[in-house]
């Protein structure tokens, strides 16, 4: 039994520290079984991952073990150490440096978990290991059901997100849960949701945050960025700060975001530039402003795409037949995809999918060519957008897909 345990802590500590993959562990475990060898050999001998990267959660498991650090901050330690390419106590000391202390006290139990719960997505059980896991790992609830495997990255966000929605006062309590389990049945977003359910209203618009951009980009995966979403909602820190003490990025990859971020603000750049450019920052270490520009040197080819447009483009309709039914001064989305039905020339559901690219077009967060390629990729294999989305490996808020609605 105590074998199990710190074997299934090492896995955890893999790959939540971003070592290797979920789906290259569950096969390095079943080599380790078959095999009769430790999975760290499986691990090396399959390729996954260096050795040096493996001890540094083996060492990791070993101070768990021995109660000299906790679950959270052995995962962000190995993050950083493998971000940075240092050793463990290194990292640790960084971590030390950047930390903020906050008087913010976040209950064990609170709106995400009672949201949660009322949605179902969660057992009281679940919820009650939880609660007995949280002092020694010293997460936050999210987060440790999370890492319980209770709830996925996706349904985490959408609670959040919903959490984020009441205390914005759009919705209450049982619209978000009733919003919260169809997400979960539909596997569709919570404005998706709430948007079938007939609840949704319609947020201000507002300026790309640090968050989306980071996601955007691709710095973030979707469990990161819900984990310090968390952090940011109900620790009440700076988004950026969040991102440093959980050994994510940089100094000067923050510095980088943060003035990308301003530039998107100001309309030097559209958010997807900002992306493109924060990518180009990180992952190929190209300078700052080299990558802004090559950024807005390449938005340059960029033009205005109606709905009409669009769906000529996506080859969903013929020019012949927009041009038949829609008024070329006709600049509302809506009322083109209502002639564009009523002439029976696109089906519900492609309808709304072009209703959502558009939307992510006209507010940047999409290239055109991304706007057509996602439409044509969901026509093509009768997936919805979503599943579009993860299989394109576009990154895009949902918030900024119903701004038609």
């Amino acid at each position: 039994m105590i074998e199990q345990e710190v074997l299934d802590v090492l896995s955890t500590l893999l790959a939540q520290g971003n070592i290797i993959k979920q789906s290259d562990l569950v096969e390095a475990r079943g080599i380790a079984k078959d095999l009769g060898m430790s999975l760290e050999k499986a691990l090396i001998m399959s390729g996954v991952a260096s050795e040096a990267k493996i001890n540094l959660a083996v060492e990791a498991a070993d101070m768990l073990q021995k109660k000299t650090i906790s679950l959270d901050m052995a995962i962000r330690a190995i993050r950083l150490a493998v971000h940075e390419d240092t050793d463990l106590n290194t990292a640790l000391a960084t971590l030390a440096k950047v930390h903020k202390a906050t008087q913010q006290v976040v209950s064990l139990t609170n709106d995400l978990t009672s949201l949660l719960l009322a949605a179902k997505l969660i057992t009281g059980e679940e919820l009650g290991e939880a609660v007995k896991r949280a002092p020694e790992t010293k997460m936050l609830m999210g987060h440790t059901l999370l890492v319980m495997r209770a709830i996925s990255p996706s349904a985490l966000g959408a609670g959040l997100h919903a959490v984020l929605l009441m205390r914005q006062k759009l919705i209450d309590k049982d619209k978000a849960a009733q919003g919260l389990r169809y997400a979960n049945q539909r596997d569709i977003t919570i404005e998706h949701a709430l948007f079938e359910l007939s609840f949704f209203t319609q947020p201000k618009p507002e300026t790309m945050r640090l968050s989306e951009l980071a996601h955007m980009s691709g710095l973030l995966s979707q469990s990161e960025l819900v984990e310090c979403l968390e952090l940011e909602l109900f620790k009440q820190k700076q988004f950026g700060q969040v991102l440093l003490e959980q050994g994510l990025i940089s100094q000067a990859q923050l510095d980088a975001a943060i003035e990308l971020q301003g530039s998107v603000a100001n309309e030097a750049l559209k958010p997807y530039q900002a992306a493109a450019a924060l990518r180009r920052v990180c992952q190929d270490n190209v300078n700052l402003y080299q990558a802004m520009a090559e950024a807005q040197t390449a938005g340059l080819a960029q033009h205005e795409l109606r709905l009409g447009e669009l769906m000529v483009s996506a080859q969903i309709c013929s020019q012949d037949e927009v041009n038949k039914v829609v008024d070329h001064s006709q600049k509302n989305a809506i009322k083109i995809g209502k002639a564009l039905l009523a002439a029976e020339l696109v089906k519900e559901a492609i309808l709304y999918t072009a209703l959502r690219c558009q939307s992510l077009f006209r507010q940047g967060y999409f290239s055109s060519h991304q706007a057509i390629s996602a439409l044509v990729y969901c026509r093509d294999n009768d997936v919805t957008f979503d599943q579009a989305m993860i299989d394109l490996g576009y990154n895009a808020p949902s918030r900024m897909q119903w701004l038609w609605v």
